[in-house]
Parts: structure tokens; sequence; C-alpha cells
């Protein structure tokens, strides 16, 4: 999603993340170092092989966050069952119940926040399918390119348009494909507006999560991820939250050395994790949705 030099109204073009302005040569922003332009090679479109890809990840695949979800949330809550003598001891966590449970709630909260991730990288998928091939986006998009996604999400005032953000097929192309077919059956896609209204809304408020608090959610799940600083302070940590909270360092070095610790702290709380399953299951329902709206489109010839 390259920006370019010069946006619609002949004004120099800004780095989509720190909004400095930049050059249309540049690969990099000189500033804050945000990629401008994709110098990797995407395997070309390749519509008879993607379209078997979306009818697979509709069918399976798209599913376990939602699944590890519930997996982790019934451990949350039953994690006594961890403990009892009939288990073997090789099926027993080796921490107390209560650090269990923390070490569980944390990796939920991982779910979500990958959850909306794969889920920016399905709407990137979907808008790049006549340039590039859909497994390949896939498979190759980074944390970047949701971001960037995102962002434009963002755009303006109001919810941006499915036709531009993904490049879908307007309401009237969808009703004339339907019409020149004579198809009476199309249970599974409307050529409704008020369907493309419904998701554009829905995608604004996904992007709007996603980037609240200034990406503080996202750099957490980061570290959660890859190295999981989670940590109960024991005295060697100012601002430590309470026992209903989990706290995990989120900030470098250099915070280390002026004394203080950066620290995301996740609530322990039965709302906060029932509301992360919420989110979970209308975002899982979402992609759905979406991999159901461009397999009907595909059926009626107007995907690409």
């Amino acid at each position: 999603m390259d920006v370019e030099a010069v946006n619609d109204a002949g004004e120099p073009a800004k780095c989509w993340k720190c909004q400095l302005p930049r050059e249309r040569s540049w690969f990099f922003c000189a500033n804050c170092g945000a990629r401008l332009r994709d110098i990797r090679t995407p395997h070309p479109s390749f519509p008879e092989r993607d379209v078997h890809f979306i009818e697979d990840l509709y069918s399976f695949a798209w599913y376990n966050h939602q699944v590890m979800s519930v997996a982790l949330y019934e451990n949350v809550m039953n994690v006594e069952d961890f403990y009892e003598d009939t288990r073997l001891e090789i099926h027993r966590p080796m921490v107390e119940k209560l650090r269990a449970q923390c070490i569980f709630r944390t990796k939920l909260f991982a779910e979500e926040i990958s959850l909306f991730e794969v889920f920016g990288v399905l709407c990137i998928m979907l808008r790049k399918r006549k340039t590039q091939s859909m497994i390949w986006t896939f498979l190759n998009s980074d944390p970047q390119d949701v971001t960037q996604f995102y962002q434009a999400a963002l755009e303006g005032d109001k919810p941006v348009p499915l036709t531009r953000l993904l490049k879908f097929p307007s309401p009237e192309e969808i009703l004339g494909a339907v019409t020149a077919t004579k198809e009476s059956e199309l249970q599974d896609f409307k050529p409704d507006p008020s369907t493309y209204a419904a998701m554009q809304l829905n995608l604004r408020y996904v992007a709007e999560m996603y980037r609240r608090n200034e990406g503080v959610n996202v750099h957490c799940y980061n570290r959660i991820k890859h190295v999981f600083p989670v940590v109960e302070g024991q005295g060697w940590i100012r601002d430590m939250p309470e026992k209903d909270a989990v706290a995990v360092i989120v900030e470098d070095s250099r915070v280390l050395q002026e004394g203080s610790i950066g620290l995301c702290k996740l609530s322990m709380k039965q709302e906060a994790a029932e509301l992360e399953m919420v989110n979970i299951q209308r975002l899982t329902q979402m992609g759905a949705e979406l991999l159901a709206m461009a397999i009907a489109l595909q059926k009626r010839g107007i995907l690409y």
C-alpha cells in the first residue's frame, strides 16, 4: 500500500506513520524509519489457487484464535482442575494456582490482539487480490502492513467504502451480475447496500480498537509473544499493579537506565476477560463474513 509522492490535491505526500514530508524515491522514512515502499517481489495474482485457499480458510483455519481463546478462558476460570490429585505430575503446572491463572490470562489477551492483526492481514489479502496472490499476501504481510491498513481505514470522518478499502465491486455491480446471469439463489450474499454499510462501520471500529492507546496494546502483545516478560515486582518495580492485574514490561533498556520500567497492566477481573471474549467472537464473525462475501463474489464472476 505505497504512499504516493503527492496526493490528489497535488500536495507533497507525508509519511504514513509520523506524517512528516517525504520524497517519492524514499524506501524508508528518514525521520521514523517506517517502510514507505515494499521492495519484496510478491507472487502475481493466482485466482485458480487463491479461491481454494479462501474457501479452506473460511471452513477451517480462520477460527483458530476463537477456539484457542475458549480453551484459555476455561483454564482461567477453572484453574483448580489442573491441580487435582488424579492428574499425573507432568500434567500439573509447576507454579501456584494464581500464577498459572495469570499466565493463562495473559495468553488470552495475546489471542485477542493476534486476531486483530490477522484480521488486518485478511483485509490486505483481499484488497491486493488483483495484483498479487492472496496466499502470498496472507503469509508475507507484516505488522507494519497491518498498521498502515488500519490507518487507511481511519482516514476522514466517515467509514471508508469497501469499494475503496477492499476494492470490492459496488452493490450496483453485484446486482447487475446477478440480473445478467438470471440466478435466483442468492442466500450467501445479497446485493444490499446495508451489508456494505455495516461492514464499513465495523471495519472502522476494529481499526480504532487496534490503534487504541497509541499502539501500547500491540507493543504489549509483541512482548508477550516473543519474550513473555510478565513480572510481579516484589518490591523492585515502582507503580506495580494490585493483585487484580498482570504486569508486562514493555519498554526498552533506556527506560531501565532512568530508574523506572514501563508496564502494560492487564486486568485480572472477570469483566475484562469477558470483554476480550466478546471482541474475539465478533472479530471472528466479521472475518468469516468477509470471506463468505469474497467467495460469493467469485461465484458470480466479479471478485477479480
